[in-house]
């Protein structure tokens, strides 16, 4: 009962408090490459980021040493890890990777560190400008620098800045072999320096290997096998000899395997070599011979890459028997002919950094957009630990995101997070008849709290006919299967088209969208039942759009609209009207003249509508129980001839923030929403270009004058309930739970709940209690959601309880552990 009483003054006094600080988290990101020690497995990256696996592959989590670097490189010496960040950092690690200790070493601003290597008990590090080798004290015994050991990319190249780009810094790394230290510029020369840093010399690969002549001819990967050292030279294997003067392609056949051969193709893509045990391994990607073809003039498909690894022997044989030819599929919506697909491997063996093998059956590859992509049986089967190549569309709790590529035509891929943002993984389409590629631009995608939802888009051009089939899912958004619809029409690109929000009500989802014309404005309602099938809509001639819906129930709702005076004017003014038979007809009960154009709204709960127009720019509170529409602030800063400024807003954990443009504001006062003061921030004055936002956590697209341009995840430092690692939790030794969301409850809530399944997680559910140590509901009115391995969530449907504080109790391992929840309507 005591520990009840204290947990439920915490949760309060935290519910409660009013905290301008947030932690920041990078979501897009590119690593670089993957290290192991004799316990984990790390990949390293950009942002500061490293993801690492304790438990061989079977969940990874997500590290920081600060939000501001990049961590170029990382090696293994006997169990310490030594890597670069940074403009002249070096950092070390004799734990495994948990914790670092950070040296300075220097001081010039424009020297970048990229590659480090150890040989002969001395560590040398490639930087931007110079070569160096220190002892293992970091004592610096020698340095060597020339025009050719600079920076092997221009810096153009470089896109570590942009959220949506790949990296291509791999190129900057550096090898031993033959006693000296080797590495590849720009120019595809190949760089000599012996090991003391006193002797120089440059190769002209182009001249030497068996292939077609290339551009930006690289040095790859540097394996030992047998006493000899092979060099993966832009995907191709060679041996050379210790002067360095002669390059002998490692097969008897140079045209085996050669990627630049017209037989690389014939047989699969080959993506990278794996030696292990003194034996040789292709890994390779196959495209399905089921792979289905939408349509070959646009050259959309969907695709299902296969992945094989091949043993191969010496005298240019295959062994295709080592393993069976189809482990997993992963579909994937692309054109023919990108460098990139959409599972986030290159088309070139040069553009998969070399992976890492560890205990000889678990091999993981990282890459660019959050990349991790490993096996855990030596190639039976294979998993996409993480991906990311979309842009945020939609947070359904705290720890759960959704991003979707919409930036190429006939490219919709879905991908999600459940775990905060540490991995994200694309969705699976469950058939093979190509919807998700079949859409020419994606246009809604909406998952409820129930884990049930759907995505669609529409086509380019009107004589391809309407498209009359959705994209469902009933598992979060793990996987897809489409379906027709026959009375759901979507609109073309080239029509401009306004949504509305979509809600769930009752067993119904209403959607709306508007076509907008000069002429007339066709005006869409559908209400599509949640078995995915059954659908009624109404299409009306109107002249105008609704903008947000504030339902009750089937019949009876309010709505935001602008509105026209006749067929050939632009939006006059903005209305609040009501209807009763699901807006067939309706009443106006408030207008608002000259306010048109509105760009973003906002339901903070059924009684409170924000919403922003921006001719003239103002934020709007329509509250809906006083009957009153309000103007909280207007943009009274000069407007430029044909701009207008932008103002949009965001909430997370009740703060209210305004920015647009150069503008960053948050409210001082939240029972006074028309004080408004200049925001506080960390690091100089944030430039946002959009957010979602939900409950207490926000995905911005931002940048500020420490922190490059990303997608970052934007969280309370204080959480409403107490955090470690701004995660989850930790009530026991084997119980984890995040905060129930929503917070606070009316209908349903939920929590995530981490265990390490020495219990039973269902058995162990007692029931939920009150402060007085009461249960109210029993064991049989929770719910329990396995999301995978040790992880779920508990749900209680708290609708018949009153409003209060209540913990959901398991019992487990002789200890109760608690989840409090608020029920507040």
């Amino acid at each position: 009962m005591k520990r009840f009483l204290i947990i439920a003054c915490l949760l309060l006094s935290i519910y409660n408090a009013y905290s301008s600080d947030y932690s920041l988290s990078a979501l897009r990101l590119n690593y670089f490459g993957t290290v192991a020690t004799s316990k984990n497995i790390i990949a390293f990256g950009n942002y500061g980021k490293y993801v690492m696996t304790t438990d061989k592959g079977k969940s990874w989590k997500i590290y920081s040493i600060g939000e501001t670097e990049n961590i170029r490189k990382i090696v293994c010496d006997n169990d310490t890890l030594w890597g670069v960040i940074g403009k002249g950092d070096i950092i070390r690690s004799i734990d495994h990777g948990f914790n670092w200790e950070r040296f300075k070493l220097s001081s010039n601003q424009k020297e970048e560190y990229f590659s480090l290597i150890i040989a002969d008990n001395s560590i040398y590090i490639k930087t931007s400008l110079s070569i160096y080798k220190y002892d293992k004290s970091l004592n610096m015994i020698a340095k060597f620098s020339n025009e050719d050991t600079k920076s092997t990319l221009k810096e153009e190249d470089y896109h570590d800045n942009e959220p949506l780009e790949e990296s291509k810094v791999a190129y900057n790394d550096i090898f031993y072999v033959n006693h000296s230290i080797v590495f590849t510029n720009y120019y595809s020369d190949f760089i000599i320096i012996d090991k003391n840093l006193s002797n120089f010399k440059k190769i002209n690969l182009d001249t030497m290997l068996y292939w077609k002549k290339i551009e930006y001819a690289k040095l790859i990967a540097k394996y030992d096998i047998n006493g000899k050292q092979i060099l993966n030279i832009s995907g191709n294997l060679y041996l050379c000899n210790n002067e360095f003067s002669k390059f002998e392609y490692f097969f008897p056949d140079t045209s085996f395997l050669n990627a630049y051969n017209g037989n690389y193709y014939k047989d699969g893509l080959l993506l990278n070599y794996i030696f292990i045990n003194n034996e040789l391994f292709a890994f390779r990607k196959r495209i399905s011979t089921d792979s289905l073809l939408i349509d070959f003039k646009k050259k959309a498909h969907v695709s299902m890459y296969e992945f094989n690894l091949v043993k191969v022997d010496y005298v240019n044989k295959i062994l295709n028997d080592y393993s069976p030819k189809y482990h997993e599929k992963y579909y994937s919506s692309a054109f023919i002919n990108y460098l990139y697909n959409s599972i986030g491997l290159g088309q070139f063996s040069h553009l998969s950094p070399k992976p890492v093998i560890f205990e000889d059956s678990i091999i993981v590859f990282s890459g660019n957009m959050n990349m991790i992509f490993q096996t855990r049986d030596f190639g039976k089967t294979w998993e996409m630990v993480s991906l990311n190549r979309g842009e945020p569309k939609q947070i359904l709790n705290d720890s759960t995101y959704y991003f979707q590529k919409t930036d190429k035509k006939y490219t919709n891929d879905i991908f999600y997070t459940n775990d905060w943002g540490n991995t994200f993984h694309p969705t699976n389409l469950v058939d093979t008849n190509g919807y998700l590629s079949d859409y020419y631009k994606a246009r809604i995608l909406f998952i409820d709290e129930n884990g049930k939802g759907f995505f669609t888009g529409s086509k380019k051009y009107t004589n391809e006919g309407l498209i009359n089939n959705i994209s469902v899912t009933n598992d979060y958004g793990k996987s897809f299967k489409s379906i027709t619809c026959p009375d759901f029409h979507m609109l073309y690109p080239e029509h401009i088209a306004k949504f509305a929000n979509i809600k769930r009500v009752e067993n119904k989802y209403l959607i709306y969208f508007t076509e907008l014309s000069y002429s007339a404005n066709y005006s869409m309602w559908y209400q599509l039942d949640t078995n995915m099938r059954d659908m009624t809509y109404f299409t009306y001639d109107s002249l105008y759009t609704i903008e947000h819906m504030l339902i009750d129930n089937l019949k009876n709702y309010e709505y935001l609209a602008t509105v026209r005076e006749n067929r050939y004017d632009q939006y006059l003014h903005t209305e609040i009207r009501e209807t009763n038979d699901s807006g067939r007809t309706y009443k106006v009960l408030y207008k608002l003249d000259n306010i048109n154009n509105i760009v973003q709204t906002y339901e903070h709960n059924s009684d409170s509508l924000f919403f922003i127009s921006s001719d003239p720019t103002i934020l709007f509170l329509y509250d809906r129980k006083n009957g009153k529409i309000d103007s909280l602030y207007k943009d009274t800063r000069p407007r430029e001839e044909y701009y207008v400024p932008q103002l949009k807003l965001f909430v997370i954990s009740n703060k209210f923030y305004l920015y647009g443009d150069s503008l960053f504001l948050e409210n001082t006062n939240r029972k006074d929403l028309s004080k408004w003061e200049k925001g506080t921030w960390d690091y100089g004055h944030p430039i946002i270009y959009d957010v979602i936002f939900k409950g207490n956590v926000a995905i911005a697209c931002m940048e500020d004058s420490l922190r490059k341009k990303n997608y970052y995840r934007i969280l309370p430092k204080v959480m409403p309930v107490s955090v470690t690692n701004d995660t989850e939790v930790k009530y026991g030794k084997h119980f984890y739970a995040s905060a129930s969301y929503p917070m606070p409850g009316k209908n349903v809530v939920r929590s995530r709940i981490s265990y390490d399944e020495s219990f039973d997680l269902e058995e162990s559910l007692n029931g939920v209690y009150n402060t007085y140590g009461e249960r109210i509901e029993g064991k049989e009115n929770l719910r329990v959601i396995k999301w995978g391995h040790a992880q779920a969530e508990i749900e209680w449907n708290c609708s018949q309880a009153p409003n209060g504080i209540y913990f959901i109790i398991v019992k487990h391992d002789g200890r109760n552990d608690c989840v409090p929840v608020i029920v507040e309507r």
